[in-house]
């Protein structure tokens, strides 16, 4: 892992749409670092939601520029077939994070 990367944290949570439900909201926030970095502009989103389905977000962006902004906050949904325990991931670029979930 690049040294840069060391001041970046990833954390992934999973808030259900409501008690029991198997479809709810999945977010990933980037936390520390500076933010405006040269090596996350414009980096791939890829989620993994731990059930042979994931979603992956390229996007088509100018040169980068010392007044552009770091994203930190991603949100998806998604829908779970069965009860059971996931593991979702989630990468912007480099950075990469995780979270275990229960489905009931």
């Amino acid at each position: 892992m690049p040294t840069f990367l060391q001041q970046y944290q990833v954390q992934v949570t999973w808030t259900p749409a409501g008690p029991g439900a198997r479809w709810g909201t999945i977010t990933a926030e980037i936390l520390g670092g500076p933010e405006s970095a040269a090596e996350l502009h414009c980096g791939d989103t890829r989620w993994g939601f731990g059930d042979g389905h994931g979603r992956t977000i390229m996007r088509d962006c100018p040169s980068w520029e010392p007044q552009y902004k770091t994203p930190r906050l991603f949100t998806e949904w998604h829908t779970y077939a069965e009860a059971g325990d996931y593991t979702i991931r989630f990468s912007y670029g480099l950075l990469e994070g995780s979270t275990t979930i229960q489905i009931p």
